[in-house]
């Protein structure tokens, strides 16, 4: 006989039918791009020209780059990631890419704007 429509699906699998969950893909890319885009932003953020003045004669130097902010900035982002990683729900996973994401894009608008 044929299945029946109602019956029940594997854990963590709902709403997912027909579909990938790259949740857990998208979080270890993010984890991974973060540091070379923390430093490009900060390359831009010490091109402009009181960074440049400060550099290069020594003088209106009062910029700081956040780092506690770039430090909790980056503790959330791993956190995140690893509720991703581990979270069987896909809901979970989701919310914790935000939490990441968000985190992460944070601190680079932070770096970028302390310049």
């Amino acid at each position: 006989m044929n299945a029946s429509p109602s019956q029940p699906l594997a854990p963590g699998t709902a709403g997912t039918i027909g579909t990938r969950d790259w949740t857990r893909w998208g979080s270890l890319l993010t984890t991974g791009l973060f540091l070379p885009a923390a430093l490009a932003v900060l390359a831009v953020a010490y091109s402009s020209e009181s960074a440049a003045r400060c550099l290069g004669y020594g003088e209106e130097c009062g910029w700081q780059p956040p780092g506690g902010m770039f430090t909790w900035g980056l503790g959330v982002s791993l956190v995140a990631c690893a509720t991703v990683l581990v979270a069987p729900a896909v809901r979970v996973r989701y919310a914790a890419l935000a939490v990441q994401l968000l985190a992460q894009g944070t601190v680079l608008v932070a770096v970028l704007g302390s310049g």
